[in-house]
């Protein structure tokens, strides 16, 4: 059994290969990277976590974190030490994905209460 290039796949076979489409949103991720580091504070970039996520997948922008680039792409960066070396150092994406998300909910909530109408 021979594989088609997928110039000569029928429509339904391209369909069942096809990767989920993952979620994107810039408004979103310029929120994440406005927190600043969830590890420092310094100033920040996104980092897609990869709990989950399958090789050469990224995660919905959503699943992010923000993370300095010492903390990023750095010495002491997940993409630099490896992510089970770097998650026993500063705890697991999931935890700080939920971390980041109480973090929007609080500003959320702060910018929601800033502009109520005054009595």
């Amino acid at each position: 059994m021979s594989i088609l290039p997928p110039n000569q796949q029928s429509n339904q076979s391209r369909q069942i290969l096809k990767q989920p489409k993952r979620l994107k949103s810039p408004k979103h991720l310029a929120k994440v990277a406005s927190l600043g580091c969830i590890l420092c504070g310094s100033p920040s970039q996104v980092h897609h976590i990869r709990t989950g996520q399958g090789m050469g997948l990224k995660a919905s922008d959503f699943d992010t974190i923000p993370l300095c680039e010492r903390h990023h792409t750095g010495k002491e960066g997940i993409h630099t030490c490896g992510s089970r070396v770097w998650q026993m150092r500063f705890g697991t994406e999931i935890e700080l994905l939920e971390k980041t998300r109480e973090l929007l909910d609080a500003d959320s909530r702060e910018t929601k209460i800033g502009h109520l109408p005054k009595k």
